[in-house]
Order: structure tokens, then sequence, then C-alpha cells
């Protein structure tokens, strides 16, 4: 299985989700469609060769074949919407903001958000075990 590694993804689509501006970590993300990944490439052709190579690059990997094919619907049905979500590949979590732009494309930003959701877990259980130790200590016999 091949992570991606990078820092912040970029692209900007025209209002017909073509591609019109990327970064180098946006081909790096969408590794297995870097070939595609031009000027006019639609994002569904994009999304649609990252979802035929589920070995490769596909979001959750422990989803089995119809979870990846919601999973694909879901990404291509919301595309051109104001959102954000976030997705899993391999042990790595990913968050995307997707928003329109004033002429009606889409700018889509993504960034590996894994170090920060484990520090948020981390310092949660730290929490809940003070709140444990807190509670246990004012008992009085």
């Amino acid at each position: 299985m091949s992570v991606p590694d990078f820092q912040q993804s970029f692209a900007v689509f025209d209002k017909d989700g073509c591609l019109v501006e990327w970064n180098a970590d946006f081909v790096q993300e969408f590794s297995v469609a870097a070939p595609l990944i031009k000027i006019g490439a639609s994002f569904q052709d994009i999304v649609s060769l990252v979802y035929a190579n589920p070995g490769d690059s596909a979001p959750d990997l422990s989803m089995d074949a119809a979870q990846l094919a919601s999973h694909r619907e879901d990404v291509l049905g919301n595309f051109g919407k104001n959102r954000q979500f976030q997705y899993r590949r391999g042990d790595r979590v990913f968050h995307v903001r997707e928003s329109l732009t004033q002429s009606g494309g889409i700018h889509r930003l993504a960034r590996d958000v894994t170090a920060e959701r484990q520090i948020s877990e981390k310092l949660a259980e730290a929490e809940r075990r003070l709140k444990v130790g807190a509670s246990e200590g004012s008992s009085v016999p």
C-alpha cells in the first residue's frame, strides 16, 4: 500500500470539474492517477482511477468493494459543494476542505492531520484519567 507523504495538497477545478491548477502534493496524494493529472483533467476521472486501483492508494483499505464504491460515489456526488471531511489511508488521516470559488469552480485543500489527531486523543485520555483520579481522591472515608 502506498500512503502519500505530502504537506498540503492543493488543486483548483473549474465549474465543470476540470483541473486548472495544482501543486506537487496533489500529484502525490493521487499518485496512482499521476499520468492523468494535467490541465483539463476531470476530477471524476482522477478519482475513478484511484478507486479502480484500491491496492495502491484508495482511502481506508479495510473497506470491502461495496464500501469503496459507496465512498467513491460520496466523494464524486458531493464534489462542487462547500464541505470538509476526513479520510483514512493506512494509519494516516487526511483532512480535506473543498470550497467554491467566485467563478463557480472548486478549490480543494488536503493535509495530513494524523499527528494532530494523535495529540488530541492523548489529551482526551489524559483529561479522562485526571477526572477519574480527581473523583477518586475526593471521596472521604
